[in-house]
């Protein structure tokens, strides 16, 4: 007996097209960048290594934007934390700035306590937790898919 075709098989749905999240890089730095208790202060030696990355920046051009995020500890109240690590921020933009880089290749944010990287119960996890990040938000030509950027010329 000759088979009659049964009906077509279904076609399978086109996969979902996901983008995928970009990971972050940043530009590492040789210390911590610090400030006076409870200001936007920089210390001296602060200076030294924001020096580094603003030579790093103006010898990668190719870094369109850079985000300079804050963080601070729990200690404190959270809107102040918050405060302080926004003025922080815009205190090391600033400072790029009168160093020679773009403005518009700075954003300056603060995150308050809001995303720790250690234990706030401790001494060392709180000073961790205490820091300026750089992230790189766009590269444009040239860029290189490394990874980070080292600023310790």
């Amino acid at each position: 007996k000759p088979r009659t075709p049964g009906p077509a098989p279904a076609a399978e749905p086109a996969p979902e097209v996901v983008e995928a999240e970009p990971t972050p890089e940043y530009i590492t730095i040789r210390d911590r960048i610090q400030f006076h208790t409870n200001r936007a202060e920089l210390i001296p030696e602060s200076k030294e290594v924001l020096d580094e990355v603003a030579a790093t920046l103006l010898g990668n051009e190719h870094i369109e934007l850079v985000e300079i995020e804050g963080h601070t500890d729990s200690t404190g109240h959270e809107e102040a934390n918050m405060q302080l690590s926004e003025a922080r921020a815009l205190e090391v933009r600033n400072y790029l700035i009168q160093r020679g880089v773009r403005g518009d290749r700075l954003l300056a944010r603060g995150f308050g306590e809001d995303m720790p990287i250690a234990d706030n119960s401790t001494s060392n996890g709180r000073r961790d937790n205490r820091r300026v990040e750089f992230r790189i938000v766009r590269q444009g030509a040239g860029a290189s898919s490394s990874g980070a950027i080292a600023a310790d010329n």
